[in-house]
């Protein structure tokens, strides 16, 4: 049957309209645009500025601490079993336990956007997670000569890289909000990124800083980087 009259048949079809009203257009490549509307301004909605220095620098570093939590790790262990004398099934145990926080991570994004702070409902647990995390490094360091005490400390510590991440995850997940897909993976890379070469770092440097410092000093060392 052939096509009715008065309309085209073709790979696109624009349609004009003789009034001032925007008239949807059909471009080649089969996507739909409104006339006399920018490139940037596709869907009703002007086109988001890139993220700023001070956006890639919170949520970088957030992620670099965490994977720089490794420096720790032989200083933990000699810890546990030179100095408190602990038996390396109590030392698992502990281990173990102190990955709990990680199992709540969702009841964190729960709570910061029901009670924001300041209007905010990310960066100020961020700074508060990063206060945790240093005290418990100064418990360690200054505190801790029992077994359950360096439990507490650590799983203060834990419970703070958790909340950390999500707070950071949330922030990237937010802004990659309404962004193509190609936007959302380069943010993912920056973050995650810069996690991996903090556990580089933090591998290489958790038994060379050994040699030099004793283990209670690298606990302090921790707490310096919040």
């Amino acid at each position: 049957m052939p096509p009715p009259p008065n309309k085209k048949v073709g790979p696109s079809v624009v349609v004009e309209t003789s009034t001032n009203e925007t008239a949807p257009l059909l471009v080649s490549d089969g996507t739909l645009q409104m006339d006399g509307m920018a490139d940037d301004q596709i869907g009703g909605r002007p086109k988001r500025p890139p993220p700023s220095a001070l956006f890639y620098a919170t949520t970088s570093w957030v992620l670099f601490l965490e994977g720089l939590s490794s420096l720790s790790g032989l200083a933990i262990s000699y810890f546990f079993k030179n100095t408190l004398k602990c038996e390396p099934a109590m030392l698992s145990t502990v281990s173990s336990l102190t990955n709990l926080p990680w199992t709540c991570k969702p009841l964190y994004g729960f709570v910061s956007d029901a009670y924001p702070v300041f209007g905010y409902r990310r960066r100020p647990y961020i700074f508060l997670a990063g206060l945790l995390g240093s005290l418990s490094w100064v418990l360690m360091w200054w505190w801790v000569d029992g077994v359950w005490q360096g439990f507490w400390c650590m799983l203060i510590g834990s419970a703070a890289i958790a909340v950390a991440n999500v707070m950071s995850q949330a922030l990237v997940v937010q802004r990659s909000k309404g962004e193509s897909q190609e936007f959302a993976s380069h943010l993912q890379s920056v973050v995650w990124g810069a996690a991996f070469t903090g556990a580089l770092i933090g591998s290489f440097l958790s038994g060379y800083l050994l040699k030099f410092m004793s283990d209670r000093s690298v606990f302090l060392l921790c707490a310096a980087l919040p």
